[in-house]
């Protein structure tokens, strides 16, 4: 049974989403900053330089997607769109939780994926 059925817009992003890692998603908001979304939540990631190795390094603080979307910073569609296809992919390329995640959900997502281009 598919744990994210009953949710709607953030959350089910949130649920849908690939974990932390690789193939998380990043999405480049209209203000020049990054926000990655895994299965963990939603992040502003800032790169900073450092002197020494591995001379960058990330910062990821929690943020509310409602509040960027409010600013008009995020597309709810194409978030939605990307966090499957994300999906998709870790599963293709060996997550062990995307291919339970698409397995317990195929039928939600196979919905949801007939709405992105």
């Amino acid at each position: 049974m598919c744990d994210c059925a009953n949710l709607d817009d953030w959350a089910l992003i949130k649920c849908l989403a690939p974990p932390r890692g690789e193939y998380e998603v990043n999405v480049m908001l209209k203000n020049g900053r990054t926000l990655a979304i895994n299965n963990e939540g939603f992040f502003l990631r800032t790169k900073r330089p450092e002197s020494g190795l591995p001379f960058i390094s990330t910062d990821d603080t929690p943020v509310s997607p409602v509040e960027l979307e409010s600013k008009g910073l995020l597309d709810y569609k194409e978030v939605l769109c990307d966090t499957l296809n994300m999906l998709l992919k870790a599963s293709t390329y060996g997550s062990s939780y995307a291919r339970d995640k698409i397995g317990e959900c195929k039928n939600l997502i196979k919905k949801l994926l007939e709405g992105c281009a």
